[in-house]
């Protein structure tokens, strides 16, 4: 096994709680889907095979990757980033392995040398740690033969020796994943090997009541980063961020509060506030508006009754009290916007 005073101190130890992608706030939240996610998470941490995140991009994959190593791996343990879609193939494989090697070539690799690596590279800094391959499907054919080689056979030669490659090895895909298999996109052997555990992250659009306390978290953590007095968010402005479908996932919900943190003056960030810096689908609201007064009117009371009948599990009467309107009329603003007790929960 290598030797932990010898590795070179490039690999991050990484936080005890994770982070969103890009972002570093937590993902974790009470809605059953995320409880789901986090009991895999528990069970990954458990065994010792690779472990493949799929989820679209912002569903914090990077958060689950070093939760399952802070899980599983001593806390000096480092945790080594490599985005497989950004580097040149030949840079790619010299960050991995410390050199290109004629040997990567052709077939699985069964009868080959061990894999040679450099002291320093990627693989020789994080052994007894994990390596967290981001966008796993773009590894070029030939790096990917080599890191199944050295996966599979838990050896690499380092100077000459044989030594032990102790790695967790995880990679994040998006959720065309199978179809990279079945391209050739993702070889046979790489995929066999990182498949043992796979685990998928659901969208934050379908997981809404995590929205409020990831929100409340990424709010604390902007006004600590520019030291600003501490903000909170509004009962109404929870609803709203909880109403939008957040296509960029908890990317882009913390892209929109990390504006609102620094633009509102006041303790307290309203509904307005939020309004002012969303769509109605959710995305960053861009300098010209389109349409009518009445038509953002009419699209933000449906997108908000919507939220508060979500918030209440569809039960009309108390979403009534909480908007401060009589049921009656509450049931003919539904009617009117062809919006039922069931759709308002989806």
């Amino acid at each position: 096994m290598l030797d932990a005073a010898d590795r070179d101190r490039r690999t991050d130890p990484g936080p005890s709680a994770g982070g969103v992608d890009g972002a570093g706030d937590p993902v974790f939240g009470p809605s059953v889907a995320m409880t789901l996610v986090l009991d895999q998470v528990t069970r990954a941490a458990a065994s010792t095979a690779h472990v493949l995140i799929a989820g679209e991009p912002g569903t914090g994959r990077k958060t689950m990757a070093r939760e399952i190593h802070r899980r599983s791996r001593p806390a000096s343990a480092g945790f080594a980033q490599v985005d497989c879609a950004v580097r040149p193939p030949r840079d790619l494989e010299i960050q991995l392995f410390g050199s290109t090697s004629p040997e990567g070539g052709g077939g699985n690799g069964e009868g080959r040398p061990l894999e040679p690596i450099a002291r320093r590279s990627l693989l020789h800094d994080a052994c007894g740690g994990t390596v967290f391959f981001e966008h796993l499907c773009e590894m070029p054919a030939r790096i990917q033969i080599r890191v199944a080689r050295a996966l599979r056979r838990g050896e690499v030669l380092l100077g000459g020796d044989s030594v032990r490659l102790d790695i967790r090895a995880i990679g994040s895909v998006e959720n065309d994943y199978d179809q990279a298999v079945e391209d050739g996109r993702v070889l046979r052997g790489l995929h066999e090997l990182m498949s043992g555990v796979r685990i998928n992250l659901v969208p934050l659009r379908h997981r809404r009541e995590d929205i409020p306390r990831l929100a409340t978290s990424y709010v604390e953590r902007y006004c600590r980063r520019a030291q600003l007095s501490n903000k909170s968010l509004s009962e109404s402005a929870k609803l709203l961020l909880a109403a939008l479908p957040w296509r960029g996932n908890a990317t882009e919900l913390g892209i929109v509060l990390q504006g609102v943190v620094h633009r509102v003056c006041t303790e307290v960030i309203q509904l307005r506030d939020v309004l002012n810096a969303v769509e109605i689908d959710g995305r960053a609201r861009p300098s010209v508006v389109g349409g009518t007064l009445r038509e953002a009117r009419a699209a933000f009371e449906h997108e908000y009754i919507a939220a508060v009948l979500r918030q209440h599990r569809g039960r009309v009467p108390e979403a009534a009290r909480t908007l401060g309107m009589q049921r009656t009329n509450l049931y003919r603003k539904l009617k009117r916007f062809r919006l039922g007790p069931r759709q308002a929960q989806e």
